[in-house]
């Protein structure tokens, strides 16, 4: 967002996101995250409905905010929602198959050798390119095999509990 718009960016880490530490007692599921999200909010902006957006898995996010705390936001933009109403979440099997791969001590040099051999890889190279190198690199992320149950647990949430609860979103939703 350009400076000379009155804008303020919020962008809170989740759990085993970015440099965000990860216990075991975390919970992983879209209405926690909704909640820590909501608890950013409440201090950074109290009072105010604010504009929410969120990319990819932030999507889920963002519509389980929207639904669990409403007085909070005023509009929904979600980017390429990586989860909707279905569970698994297929788009996501590959970070299962890593997650499973980090979790039996295959990490580094040695997890990226062998899920660049595996189908999954080799169908992502193809299909996305940015996408397969970027799912090498949850090899190489920092406490990788201790953040492999994000990868795991996320990849079958949904943020919201069904699809009608898609129906109780009472804020203008722009969806790209």
């Amino acid at each position: 967002v350009p400076d000379s718009l009155l804008w303020r960016r919020i962008a809170p880490e989740m759990p085993g996101h970015g440099s965000t530490e990860l216990s075991e007692d975390d919970e992983l599921t879209f209405e926690a995250f909704g909640d820590a999200a909501a608890e950013v909010l409440d201090r950074r902006a109290p009072g105010q409905r604010v504009p929410v957006a969120g990319v990819s898995m932030g999507a889920g996010v963002a519509l389980a905010l929207a639904t669990r705390h409403p007085e909070l936001v005023k509009r929904l933009i979600l980017i390429r929602p990586s989860h909707l109403d279905t569970s698994p979440v297929p788009n996501l099997a590959a970070f299962v198959e890593i997650a499973g791969l980090l979790e039996s001590g295959h990490d580094r040099r040695d997890g990226q050798d062998l899920f660049a051999g595996g189908v999954t890889y080799r169908a992502m190279l193809t299909a996305a390119p940015a996408m397969a190198m970027s799912l090498l690199g949850q090899f190489t992320r920092p406490r990788a095999a201790q953040r492999a149950r994000v990868l795991r647990e996320m990849a079958t949430r949904l943020p919201l509990p069904s699809p009608d609860a898609y129906r109780g979103i009472d804020v203008p939703t722009l969806v790209l």
